[in-house]
């Protein structure tokens, strides 16, 4: 389906009116500047007939009128004179930089319906090909010392040019929130020839597989005729291991080489190699973890509903024989080796050069695929949002990695605005990390709108809870709640005293309420709730899920009453009616 040509439209796209900023931002007190869900086959079979799908698959309304001011949205919460720095840009490219020293009047249309693009430079050039690679921290380059970013990891392996929008510490929430920022944002036209995703590690939970679907039905409208390449990565550390009772019911390999004898090794030593080996002399047992096979299952029934191509690492049929594929992975044993880069690299373009690439591929519009302006400063520490608050900063928490920070107790606001003119889910980027307990702070967020002629209104509180079961840190977005069109102070309040670390915020991102997804650390509690705690004092953490005499909680991504029960939600409210309420 990649090596034909379509033929072109029967009649020209259609093009909108010529857009124009609003010459206008948000004003707010001086306060400091941070230093900074899939494509029909039905679908399929228009674009094999050479039909365009065009904007009349939107049924709503006001997309129409979002055009005409979703402009403005590009110079997000900026102040007059800031330097704009989009979502991916900001994050991983922090040498591209958009900058809106003034606004201008005349800017190019949007284009509205997928449009016929220009000859592809493939056909004069077959080896120039253009590639996107969306990911986890494999994709990105994490875990070798010594990895050239702009050289060495797979995307750049493939093409010194390719777009490489991998995320560190993040999963497919992240594009399927941010694909029009992490694309370039409003008003590009970057189109792609082959895109990579990498989520194969976070097939297991609920909300990232429902992220990815949302993820690749955004970009199937945005890049229909694209070649989509999943890759299914393994790694040891978490996936290799043996059932022990005395330790439980799994001893991962790494916690056995910590247990086991004196000395530690390093995974790629010759005295892990003897280690292990005495082991199986001895009798362990060693066998994959069965969330290995879900994976792979989730990740093949996800890939086959946009009609997308598999490239596997390899990876022994037997557990106890991965000390051969050692190569391929850095000495944590988790991410990528250089030579794990080039074998990803090699097999991509053995699938390229199979399937080939389409000639004259199409651009959808953002009208299909839907409108995000996000925003994100952990790599760069640079944000063009406002706030204040008593000992509230940017953190350089670690190299390379930044964070807007709020103490216990006081907190502090982040100014911002929608200023379009339909309503907008916001979602905070925030830090999270595990096992539990987390070293970062359950955190009471509200949002509250600025209006000086209807007075000042509130969003009810809602709570993030950062911690996570396993061991991880990564970044997380939290869905506060659906803003109408205007300027908001967003409250920040770390209520749980006793932390090592302050609540860390790393970006601010708006996205349609079409392509919503859950986000199930966020916890809205009503004080009705309250009386049903009562029975649970001191007990909570410890009632299995069936005694839980909670029989619903309030979703604020929706107005449903859900009556699912959670012992995690119970756990907050909990807390909350015992330390926040009665404070």
């Amino acid at each position: 389906r990649h090596g034909h040509k379509i033929p072109p439209p029967g009649v020209a796209p259609r093009r909108g009116p010529k857009e124009k900023y609003v010459n206008s931002v948000l004003r707010t007190p001086k306060s400091a500047i941070c230093p900074s869900r899939t494509e029909s086959a039905s679908a399929g079979q228009d674009r094999r007939q050479g039909r365009l799908m065009t904007s009349r698959h939107v049924r709503t309304p006001i997309m129409a009128p979002l055009l005409l001011t979703v402009s403005v949205v590009i110079i997000l919460f900026m102040r007059h004179g800031d330097s704009l720095k989009f979502w991916s840009r900001a994050a991983e490219n922090p040498s591209n930089t958009h900058r809106a020293l003034r606004l201008q009047r005349d800017v190019a249309e949007e284009k509205e319906s997928l449009v016929e693009s220009k000859e592809r430079r493939a056909q004069e050039n077959p080896k120039e090909i253009s590639y996107a690679a969306f990911g986890t921290s494999n994709t990105w380059g994490a875990g070798v010392k010594d990895l050239d970013r702009e050289t060495d990891v797979y995307p750049k392996l493939l093409s010194p040019n390719a777009a490489n929008l991998s995320v560190r510490a993040s999963g497919p929430g992240t594009p399927a929130m941010c694909l029009m920022s992490m694309s370039g944002g409003f008003g590009s036209d970057a189109l792609y020839d082959v895109i990579i995703i990498e989520y194969h590690n976070r097939m297991l939970d609920e909300v990232d597989i429902v992220a990815l679907y949302i993820f690749v039905d955004r970009l199937k409208k945005r890049f229909p005729d694209a070649l989509v390449v999943f890759v299914r990565t393994w790694y040891i550390v978490g996936m290799i291991g043996y059932a022990d009772p005395a330790y439980g019911s799994w001893v991962d390999i790494k916690q056995w080489n910590r247990i086991a004898g004196a000395d530690t090794p390093p995974f790629h030593s010759d005295q892990f190699a003897k280690k292990f080996i005495r082991s199986v002399e001895d009798g362990f047992q060693w066998m994959w973890r069965n969330s290995l096979l879900r994976r792979d299952e989730n990740l093949s029934q996800i890939a086959s509903s946009v009609g997308a191509e598999i490239i596997s690492l390899p990876r022994p049929e037997n557990a106890v024989d991965f000390l051969s594929y050692l190569q391929y992975f850095a000495p944590d044993a988790h991410h990528l080796s250089i030579e794990g880069h080039k074998e990803i690299a090699r097999r991509v373009a053995k699938i390229v050069d199979r399937v080939g690439i389409h000639q004259n591929p199409r651009l959808g519009s953002w009208d299909d695929a839907g409108y995000d302006f996000c925003l994100n400063w952990r790599r760069t520490g640079e944000c063009p949002l406002k706030f204040q608050g008593a000992g509230v900063e940017i953190e350089n928490w670690r190299p390379k990695n930044y964070a807007l920070s709020f103490p216990f107790p006081t907190g502090g606001e982040i100014f911002f605005a929608n200023p379009t003119n339909v309503p907008l889910d916001l979602y905070v980027d925030f830090m999270a990390n595990g096992p539990l307990p987390s070293y970062y702070p359950l955190t009471e967020i509200t949002v509250e709108y600025l209006n000086t002629e209807k007075g000042i209104m509130q969003l009810k509180p809602v709570y993030i809870d950062p911690g996570e079961y396993w061991e991880v840190h990564c970044t997380k977005p939290a869905l506060i709640g659906t803003v109408p069109p205007g300027e908001y102070a967003l409250h920040i309040r770390p209520v749980e005293p006793g932390k090592e670390y302050p609540f860390r915020v790393v970006g601010v991102n708006l996205a349609e309420p079409r392509i919503r997804f859950d986000t199930p650390e966020v916890h809205l509690v009503e004080p009705a709730e309250c009386a049903d705690v009562q029975q649970m004092q001191d007990t909570s953490a410890y009632l299995p899920r069936d005694q839980l005499t909670l029989s619903h909680y309030a979703d604020p991504k929706t107005t449903s009453v859900k009556t699912h029960r959670s012992t995690d939600h119970a756990k907050v409210v909990a807390y909350v009616c015992n330390h926040v309420f009665t404070s």
